[in-house]
């Protein structure tokens, strides 16, 4: 299916019930098969290395051309690499850039003029670009926000806060686009580029090793589920703690439910069979 993943099928179950030995089978005995459909293999960063010796190590496999053992960190290089010549961003980087911004903006501000250069007031404002860049929010997003609070019964204060930080916010975007590469907002537009990349289309997906996901994250895959032809999806959660309500607060695999409520909700928006 060429144009979106059949289905996706989660496999699900506690540590050190198979869920990566389920992959890696899979993986090696589509390697084994005669075509040249691409495969994809998405785990955490630090996982890249051991995935790619535990599929060599099935006797079948000598070596592969069409699977692709990436991280997001390394597909957001594959989508946008002809964007990674730009200087990247540090966290301090990001501060002294923001501290800038609230030079310039400073007489334009209602709420924060007077503690745009106050010490810490710029990492603060950073911390803020950082979350809204990995929740994939856009300067567009913190103005129809600060639009929405101005109409509601004291929401006068909000409103005006939020329209400063979209100042902000908009004002760092657009020096990004011009001279910087911020590693939290190259999700956003690596989103925008998946459905033109190649050897993403058609291709058989497995992700696995993720505890939970930043919304950039969630964006990004619910892209790729839109490319591939087939899915699989591993989570360390136990089956049968699954229920109708949502998970309790405190429960052992409380975060990792949330994390599969959350590409529950993602599926059901992108119209995908589970």
């Amino acid at each position: 299916c060429m144009d979106g993943v059949m289905a996706v099928r989660f496999i699900l179950g506690r540590s050190g019930t198979g869920k990566t030995s389920r992959c890696i089978r899979a993986i090696a005995a589509a390697l084994d098969e005669p075509s040249e459909q691409p495969l994809i293999f998405l785990v955490p960063e630090q996982a890249t290395y051991q995935a790619e010796r535990a599929i060599l190590a099935d006797h079948r496999i000598a070596g592969f051309h069409r699977l692709h053992i990436l991280s997001f960190d390394r597909l957001q290089f594959l989508l946008l690499g002809k964007n990674t010549a730009k200087p990247r961003l540090s966290r301090i980087g990001r501060q002294m850039l923001v501290h800038k911004i609230l030079r310039e903006v400073q007489d334009d501000l209602q709420v924060f003029r007077t503690s745009a250069l106050l010490p810490g007031f710029a990492r603060q404002m950073a911390e803020m670009v950082t979350e809204l860049h990995r929740y994939a929010g856009t300067p567009e997003d913190v103005a129809e926000l600060a639009a929405q609070l101005g109409k509601e019964q004291g929401g006068r204060l909000a409103a005006m806060k939020f329209a400063d930080i979209g100042r902000v916010f908009g004002r760092y975007t657009a020096l990004l686009e011009a001279k910087y590469t911020d590693p939290e907002a190259q999700v956003n537009e690596a989103c925008r580029v998946v459905g033109r990349t190649d050897f993403l289309k058609g291709a058989r997906l497995w992700v696995d090793g993720f505890a939970g996901f930043t919304g950039a994250e969630i964006a990004l895959l619910g892209e790729l589920l839109k490319v591939v032809a087939d899915a699989q999806i591993a989570l360390c959660l136990d089956p049968e703690t699954l229920g109708p309500q949502p998970p309790a607060a405190d429960g052992l695999f409380e975060p990792t439910e949330q994390t599969y409520g959350d590409l529950c909700t993602m599926l059901r928006d992108a119209q995908i069979e589970l």
